[in-house]
């Protein structure tokens, strides 16, 4: 066969291609997928060539055949190493240990190809003279690094059946890796995580949260074959990005005696930006902060632009106890670097809160029904940011069969322990709210009235 014919003939190899696979017998390799240009069908790295077999077989139901192998260079040449005397389903040919990179074909009796392959000898591509380095010093410092490294590399050229041009190249893809901090369960985690990069000199990786070193590990092919390749940065880098996770809560306060009603989260949770509940409301955000963050400012507002400030503090986490009613704002910064007007250099992360302390109220209910089905079976009141509370039921001769301090409590229909008589019953409800009235003075409830019994 000439070369113009075997050239000719790869133009149909997508026509007549069957089922049918080709590995390599004696080494380890890999296959990887050749550019969708290429006539190639794949393109496989090994470690060895010494005692090695390419191995062609016909798919399930494929017909035997008299194969023909060649063997194909950059430089355009075409060489027959093998033809099968009788026809056969599978077919293999001894791979030249002085071959290094060189392309394979398998043909038919009818002159189609079924296979072409290019083989590369992994030792001949092999990175040397490698170094890595980094630049921190960006105007992106808070969210990427620049890594650098440098390897001198023989390129990966294939070409097609017969051809000197085009020549394709095989992407190494090279692996760094470094030590990566996430925030899990209320703490950062450390862990090593690494990336296979394409054979470019300045890779973008997402700026670390903690100090590391870079490292440089090979190729995707010696990481496969157990031949890494270790270099370490010399310098380590030192972080500057800052992420935080700040958990919000209500918190309970076991001496008072109206807190089991305060409002909810009760448990600090991330997801939660609004707080409410009664005064005096005690709010804790809990700041779990990277390990560059090292500077704490929180802003504490009645207005949403932050505009009149009620307190500034600098603590990791924020607690405050709001005695009045109305909407706050609360701002939390964590930097690593002085947040102040003129000098704000560093890295920072804000989250923002709003805060609902609610107006006292107190409202009587006159009927309740204590007959067990879970509705209306206590009497008690409905109330918001009281800070003190009496209560008592009379019988209609005037006896207390009843009273109680906590006005997330109530009667429950019982006097020593059995049921009381259906009927009206004499209440005197005494309270002070946490809001105060024109003069100053917290505001004062007394309620009075009956209340029915009715089961």
């Amino acid at each position: 066969m000439t070369k113009k014919n075997f050239i000719l003939l790869f133009f149909c190899v997508l026509a007549v291609m069957l089922h049918a696979e080709i590995s390599i017998h004696g080494t380890d390799y890999l296959v990887t997928k050749a550019a969708e240009e290429s006539e190639v069908d794949s393109v496989m790295v090994v470690k060895s060539l010494e005692d090695v077999n390419l191995v062609y077989m016909v798919d399930e139901g494929g017909e035997p055949s008299k194969f023909s192998w060649y063997q194909f260079d950059l430089n355009g040449g075409v060489e027959l190493l093998k033809q099968e005397a009788e026809a056969v389903t599978e077919t293999e040919v001894t791979i030249s240990k002085e071959a290094h990179s060189m392309g394979y074909a398998v043909l038919n009796d009818k002159n189609e190809v079924k296979m072409t392959v290019w083989i590369f000898l992994y030792s001949d591509y092999k990175p040397s003279n490698c170094f890595v380095t980094f630049d921190s010093d960006s105007k992106d410092w808070c969210y990427i690094v620049n890594v650098f490294f440098h390897k001198d590399v023989k390129a990966m050229e294939y070409v097609n059946p017969g051809d000197a041009e085009p020549k394709f190249t095989l992407k190494q893809q090279y692996y760094l890796s470094y030590d990566s901090t996430y925030y899990e369960s209320q703490s950062y985690i450390t862990e090593e995580i690494g990336y296979f990069v394409d054979d470019d000199y300045n890779y973008v990786l997402p700026a670390p949260l903690d100090s590391t070193k870079f490292t440089f590990k090979g190729t995707r092919f010696s990481m496969a074959f157990d031949d890494t390749v270790k270099v370490v940065s010399e310098a380590t880098y030192m972080p500057y990005a800052v992420e935080t996770h700040m958990l919000s809560s209500v918190r309970i306060r076991e001496d008072a005696t109206n807190e089991r009603d305060r409002g909810e989260p009760r448990e600090a949770q991330e997801s939660v930006t609004r707080l409410k509940g009664s005064a005096p409301l005690n709010v804790e955000v809990l700041n779990y902060s990277s390990p560059a963050a090292f500077f704490y400012d929180w802003t504490l507002s009645s207005d949403n632009q932050y505009n009149s400030v009620i307190a500034k503090i600098k603590d990791r986490d924020f607690r405050y106890t709001f005695a009045e009613s109305g909407t706050y704002y609360l701002r939390g910064e964590v930097s690593n670097s002085s947040i102040t007007e003129t000098d704000n250099m560093g890295c920072t992360q804000r989250k923002e809160f709003v805060i609902e302390v609610l107006t006292s109220a107190l409202d009587v209910p006159n009927v309740f029904t204590p007959n067990g089905d879970g509705k209306n079976d206590i009497f008690k009141v409905a109330y918001k940011s009281i800070i003190k509370f009496h209560g008592s039921v009379y019988n209609t001769w005037g006896r207390l069969i009843y009273d109680w301090d906590d006005p997330s409590d109530g009667w429950d229909g019982t006097i020593n322990g059995k049921p009381a008589a259906e009927g009206a019953y004499l209440y005197i409800i005494e309270a002070t709210g946490d809001d105060k009235d024109e003069k100053g003075n917290r505001i004062k409830y007394v309620k009075k009235g009956t209340v029915s019994l009715i089961r």
